[in-house]
């Protein structure tokens, strides 16, 4: 940039790869570019690609930057490397000693013609003058073969930008390319604005967020503009807000009309998170500083938002179950303003549920292909293969990779109609024995059409298979995951699974394809838990109907036994809250057929209460005014306790829980 080296692709040779550079530079910007295409068979500008030892490679090159400059065909493109060549005469070469290679012809052998030009002294300088270069060809994605996640999971920078792939006029045959090309001059602009003071924005470009404010209340910013001139006083014409959600911003208090010569002022604009959702609009300071055009740009967002549900005093009823109790749980549950409970549950079981990970296939780090293919072995677990439709149809290939562990992922190719001809199975059993059991994977296919695609079978005696995901419509895509569910009968110790692939003998990079990477396997072992509705109904333990207490019910179990349980809420905006687990141990203490308590008033008016105890038996006191509202303490083991309140009390009422 401007003749500075900022970056050097670091990825060693993919089918394509993405990478970000940082750098800061004055405009104008002059970008400068080589482009070298991978060869195998260097000076021949070919390489082995299948069964094809002299396979023509091709390149593309897209970018788009910071300031707005996106790769396209105003970018000067030139050529220093073409080949292979029948005939060097091919290549016309222009007088003013560029060249072009666009209608040369090419043979795929091992006798071919290259020509090679120096690169000019200062190609990278923002001196140097491309008169005479032609400009950049542009190329579709399909014509580029992009269709690999690298740069597939990020085209919202790129194509999405507005950019555009380029080369010379031969994307096959030029191998060297330099592309360059320098952008507009710097502008002087008077306003300047700041949120928050101090962090500049950027017209048309910037966003100012006030990220989530509870539904009712509102967010004030407060925006700073400065005239940079230190000679001319700057207007400031006019202030609005527009947009899908104007109406949830407003200027609640304008700036000053007019901004002294190095001078400022300061506006406050408020979000007002009337409902709930993503909220946004765009604000337009209109001054006399023409450069930025009609007004100064600025996108406003903000998100309403109302708060899960709140689960607040859970309690059961016996503190301490016994072995003939089946206590109540309950608790206050409330919702946000704006929303309303529209569920309640109770989650119980008397044993633990865990779930691990039995089998985590994540391929090689190796990459093997050619005509050999892969063996099966190298990955995680061994592999047993069958590629009767061809030797080297299955491989394993950095371009299969989803991600995680190796580097390389399982790459099917060429095939033939007969999924049975072309086939990766597990070559050992897999243990999948539990009461519940989830198979997933990444899948990426290329090159497909209608009929293609592959199949994923389970075995539980590796003799019958039988398909359960399939794909064989030639649908095309990136990287997608897919998930199976064991039956009853697929979750045992002899588990199998394989990958099938459907073909059309076509080899090579335009022939059809699909990658799979990250195979898992998962097993849930115990007993899952119960769910059972709480309500507020005045019948669930839970005090009157709609005071905002729910109760539901444990069944009585065996003394000895833990009971673990959560509750959980749902509001009317889907939002979900659920508490931390808790547990009691089933006590084998009899109750009292006749169990009571004693209030007694002791000197300034307060009340002393004494009960019975047991031992291994927890007791609380619950008072109220009003029969209604119940305060509830939690005492542990003791049989007393003393209402050192009682005395301002009007009246108090009294209960005491075991």
């Amino acid at each position: 940039m401007n003749g500075v080296l900022v970056g050097v692709d670091p990825v060693p040779y993919t089918s394509f790869n993405s990478c970000v550079v940082k750098f800061k530079a004055k405009r104008p910007i002059t970008y400068a570019v080589r482009l070298v295409d991978w060869e195998e068979n260097l000076g021949l500008g070919t390489e082995l690609n299948g069964g094809d030892p002299y396979h023509i490679g091709d390149g593309g090159f897209i970018a788009s930057f910071s300031d707005g400059t996106v790769t396209n065909n105003q970018w000067k493109a030139q050529t220093f490397y073409i080949a292979p060549l029948d005939n060097p005469n091919q290549v016309v070469e222009l007088a003013d000693g560029t060249r072009s290679s666009a209608s040369a012809t090419h043979s795929l052998t091992e006798t071919a013609y290259a020509m090679h030009y120096p690169l000019p002294a200062g190609w990278q300088s923002s001196a140097y003058s491309t008169t005479g270069w032609p400009n950049a060809t542009t190329y579709t994605e399909a014509t580029v073969g992009v269709n690999f996640p690298a740069y597939m999971n990020f085209q919202p920078q790129f194509t999405g930008s507005g950019a555009q792939f380029i080369w010379s006029s031969s994307l096959t045959l030029d191998n060297e390319v330099i592309v360059r090309y320098t952008g507009p001059a710097a502008t002087t602009t008077q306003i300047a604005v700041e949120q928050p003071t101090g962090s500049a924005l950027t017209d048309g470009s910037s966003t100012v967020a006030y990220g989530s404010v509870n539904v009712g209340s509102t967010l004030s910013k407060t925006f700073t503009i400065r005239n940079t001139s230190s000679t001319s006083a700057l207007s400031i014409t006019g202030v609005t807000i527009d947009g899908t959600n104007s109406s949830n911003f407003t200027v609640t208090t304008p700036p000053a009309s007019s901004i002294a010569a190095s001078g400022s002022t300061t506006m406050v604009v408020q979000f007002n998170a009337s409902t709930a959702g993503a909220k946004t609009a765009a604000l337009h300071i209109a001054s006399s500083d023409s450069s930025v055009g009609a007004a100064f740009d600025v996108s406003l967002t903000g998100t309403g938002y109302i708060a899960p549900p709140t689960i607040t005093s859970i309690r059961t009823s016996p503190n301490t179950p016994t072995y003939v109790d089946s206590p109540w749980v309950t608790a206050q549950i409330s919702a946000a303003s704006g929303a309303t409970i529209t569920s309640a549950q109770l989650s119980y079981g008397n044993g633990t549920q865990s779930t691990s990970t039995v089998f985590a296939e994540t391929m090689s780090s190796t990459a093997t292909g050619g005509t050999a293919g892969w063996d099966g072995t190298g990955a995680v677990y061994p592999w047993t293969l069958t590629s009767t439709g061809g030797a080297g149809n299955i491989k394993q290939s950095t371009a299969a990779n989803h991600g995680t562990g190796g580097t390389c992922g399982l790459e099917m190719g060429k095939g033939t109609a007969d999924p049975l001809a072309t086939m990766a199975q597990t070559t050992n059993a897999i243990n999948a024995s539990g009461t519940a059991g989830t198979v997933t994977f990444w899948v990426a296919t290329s090159n497909l059409t209608a009929g293609l695609g592959w199949n994923f079978q389970t075995s539980t005696d590796n003799t019958t298979w039988t398909t359960r995901v399939s794909e064989a419509t030639g649908s095309n895509h990136v990287h997608q995951l897919y998930t199976y569910t064991l039956t009853a009968g697929e979750r045992v110790s002899t588990l199998r699974i394989r990958f099938q692939f459907i073909g059309n003998g076509t080899g090579g990079p335009t022939g059809p394809k699909a990658y799979f990477d990250d195979i898992s396997i998962s097993i849930t072992t115990g007993s899952p838990p119960t769910v059972v509705t709480m309500l507020d109904d005045g019948a669930h333990g839970d005090g009157l109907s709609s005071d905002g207490t729910y109760g539901a019910a444990i069944p009585a179990f065996a003394a000895g036994t833990t009971i673990t349980y959560t509750l959980s809420a749902t509001d009317s905006n889907a939002s979900t809250t659920t508490s931390p687990s808790a547990s009691y141990t089933v006590s084998a203490v009899t109750p009292p057929a006749n169990w009571s308590a004693t209030a007694t008033a002791i000197t300034g008016g307060n009340v002393t209460l004494t009960w019975p105890i047991q031992s291994g038996i927890n007791y609380s006191v619950q008072w109220s005014s009003d029969l209604i509202h119940w305060t509830d303490i939690f005492l542990g083991a003791t049989g007393t306790w003393t209402d050192v309140t009682a005395a301002s009390a009007t009246r108090r009422f009294y209960r005491v829980s075991r």
